[in-house]
């Protein structure tokens, strides 16, 4: 039990750690938006923190049908007033990697007799996150039509972030029956 929780907190560390590199140092990502400085004063006017959709899926198919071929097609999230904390921010990330990294120990402890070795276990992680990764940014940036380039900077990060996960946990979640040593057969 500590080796199922342990090396999911340092696969889910090591994860954090390459999350601050690629946002926190390299700021990436950040490269593909657009100027925000007008914006911020159009927000501040909404009423309330929610997430709003332009046009609004509410107002029927006709106008929705008009609306989307005028423009602007949008999806903003707010939060008005002040933000959570950098720390609490922190620590839910944290929180939620190690979640995410513990449901990968899960699944390769249930398909351990399929795993050969380091290499199997590596490429079952990557292909998860993988497949995680497409599903959801590929979907929002289908159905919410949202930015390809803002998602193809995220999809980098999480790809590289499961490997770096899978790395750790193919290392540190060994088979039992590939940790324990092979006797010779008795004669």
């Amino acid at each position: 039990m500590k080796k199922f929780l342990l090396a999911p907190a340092v696969a889910a560390l090591a994860m954090f750690f390459w999350g601050f590199v690629y946002y926190g140092i390299s700021g990436l990502p950040y490269r593909t938006l657009g100027p925000a400085a007008d914006v911020a004063a159009a927000l501040s006017a909404l009423p309330d923190s929610g997430t709003y959709l332009v046009p609004d899926p509410r107002d029927g198919e006709a106008a929705n049908a008009a609306s989307m071929q005028t423009g602007p097609v949008a999806m903003v999230h707010l939060r008005q007033g002040p933000a959570r904390g950098m720390g609490v921010v922190m620590a839910q990330g944290y929180l939620h990697m190690f979640v995410a990294c513990l449901l990968l120990a899960a699944l390769l402890a249930k398909s351990e007799p399929s795993f050969k070795g380091y290499g199997c276990r590596l490429k079952f992680s990557v292909l998860v996150g993988l497949l995680g990764t497409v599903f959801t940014h590929g979907g929002a940036a289908i159905w919410w039509q949202q930015p390809w380039a803002w998602h193809f900077a995220n999809m980098a990060y999480d790809v590289i972030a499961w490997l770096i996960a899978g790395a750790v946990l193919a290392k540190l979640f060994t088979p039992r029956a590939a940790s324990e040593p092979v006797s010779p057969p008795a004669a």
